[in-house]
């Protein structure tokens, strides 16, 4: 089955059409070459991307441990993970699912189900984040003891609670644009021009005003988004309009918000893990040290955005190849991804044992004492690295709900880990239990694509990176 042009954005290629007989999968394995051209180079594109980004938050959070010191720092990553957080609990996972929805019924040609989805999700979602906007406020109305005084309430956490319901339509927008391979508007609001704007933002403010705090930095973390918010929606817009045009939406309502939630535990541990275990180490451990902890996760996720890239743009090819029941060239495509990931996220954790030290000195002499955690850190994005994508082949192939178990099971470890660890070793305890809990559920994830999808998805498939002529890959026909 070929992808209709007419439902692809202006400036994606049409893919050619691809048999699922076995005879014609085998030379369609061989004919990736072309495809894996562009995969590389829109990953080479969204990793720029990301590199700029997280260069632009590292910056940032160097200044504000000197500037703000450690303390109102461990302040602010405490309200901004809190914010990200729920921000993508109220998507209900609806930013998960879209690639696999709007990208299949656009290949399909079913424009009315891409319409009625992203107008549900849009509704949806905007209404579960005004109702966890309203009780934050709550909880921190109850938490001052019900007094009516402003002047006493949590300033970080109260912006951040306004802060949910727009980091949610980010995210929301943002998954719609990479579903119609627009990765420019996917990636350039959320992973550069937001980071860029707070760190002008901050240093001008630091070099006219000074005096910065939690607060005031949220505040400003805040209220860049409706701006970016504008700007992302006129371009992604233009490349929905094909899809949307003469359409009425047709809603698959309970069936989209089930899957989609069923795909929310994944998304908090594929996506916001380090926001999820700031906000449950934010329960235990002092400002300061939330405050290394934080540099700490943020120095080990380094590595993380390189995968982030790779998954960004394998997740539509991979969506198609699975819906033409390609199975030579997933196997092949995905062997390639985690060949991408293993090998510089391996010499980045050497790096890390090596010099991490040094690298977390950046932020202030005290912030060395985290060298041992960044370690655990870091070999925990090594762990994902050599697992592969494992949480997108099950998401994209349908078989999610086999991963809810597993996902229910890391959750529940996360919280009993974090809780049992962190008031006994600090941070370092907190580091061990995110590293234990990445080791669950990569393993058990590693074993249902091997056994529901029929490939091999881990750092041992390099053999299968060139399918071979005479013998059909794992899980194809024969």
């Amino acid at each position: 089955m070929s992808m209709p042009v007419a439902a692809l954005p202006p400036d994606a290629k049409a893919p050619s059409a691809v048999a699922a007989d076995p005879a014609k999968s085998l030379d369609a394995g061989h004919g990736m070459a072309a495809s894996f051209k562009s995969f590389v180079r829109w990953s080479a594109v969204v990793f720029l991307l990301r590199v700029g980004g997280t260069a632009l938050t590292y910056v940032t959070y160097i200044l504000l441990a000197r500037w703000m010191g450690a303390a109102e720092l461990g302040n602010y990553v405490f309200a901004f993970s809190a914010c990200m957080v729920l921000s993508s609990l109220t998507t209900l996972g609806y930013p998960a699912s879209a690639v696999r929805f709007v990208r299949q019924a656009a290949a399909r040609d079913q424009r009315n189900e891409v319409a009625g989805f992203l107008r549900r999700g849009n509704q949806l979602s905007f209404l579960a984040s005004i109702v966890a906007m309203l009780g934050g406020f709550l909880f921190l109305w109850w938490r001052q003891g019900w007094s009516l005084e402003w002047q006493a309430m949590d300033g970080a956490l109260a912006w951040a609670f306004v802060g949910v319901p727009l980091f949610a339509i980010l995210q929301l927008h943002s998954s719609y644009a990479q579903s119609i391979s627009q990765f420019t508007a996917a990636f350039l609001p959320s992973n550069f021009l937001r980071q860029l704007v707070l760190l002008l933002i901050v240093v001008v403010w630091q070099l006219v005003w000074g005096g910065l705090s939690a607060s005031l930095v949220m505040l400003f973390t805040v209220a860049m988004l409706p701006f970016l918010l504008v700007g992302q929606h006129i371009y992604i817009d233009r490349g929905l309009k094909p899809l949307r045009k003469g359409a009425t939406p047709a809603y698959r309502t309970w069936f989209w918000t089930r899957t989609s939630l069923e795909l929310q535990l994944l998304v908090l541990f594929t996506t916001y893990f380090q926001e999820m275990s700031l906000t449950i180490a934010g329960f235990f451990l002092p400002a300061e040290d939330m405050a290394v902890y934080s540099a700490c996760f943020r120095t080990a996720n380094l590595i993380s955005f390189g995968l982030y890239a790779i998954n960004a743009i394998l997740s539509p090819q991979a969506s198609q190849l699975i819906a033409t029941g390609n199975s030579a060239g997933l196997q092949s495509l995905i062997a390639r991804a985690t060949q991408l990931r293993f090998w510089p996220s391996l010499i980045a954790v050497a790096v890390l044992v090596a010099g991490g030290s040094q690298i977390l000195h950046i932020f202030g002499p005290d912030f060395a004492r985290g060298h041992l955690t960044l370690i655990i850190l870091g070999m925990s994005q090594l762990v994902i690295a050599a697992a592969g994508p494992v949480t997108q082949i099950l998401t994209l192939s349908g078989h999610q709900t086999q991963s809810l178990l597993a996902f229910a099971i890391a959750l529940v470890a996360t919280l009993a880990l974090n809780a049992a660890l962190l008031p006994l070793f600090g941070m370092l305890g907190g580091a061990v239990a995110s590293l234990l809990v990445t080791l669950i559920w990569n393993l058990w994830l590693h074993r249902i694509v091997v056994r529901h999808v029929g490939i091999t998805p881990s750092v041992l498939s390099l053999r299968h990176c060139f399918p071979a002529r005479k013998s059909a890959m794992p899980g194809s026909a024969s």
